[in-house]
């Protein structure tokens, strides 16, 4: 999580896909 503080907060529709976790890219 330190390496990774995008992983903390969670990604918006707006990001990638709407209703889905930016777990991968």
């Amino acid at each position: 999580e330190e390496s990774s503080p995008q992983s903390d907060i969670p990604a918006p529709p707006s990001s990638k896909a709407p209703g889905r976790p930016q777990l991968s890219p």
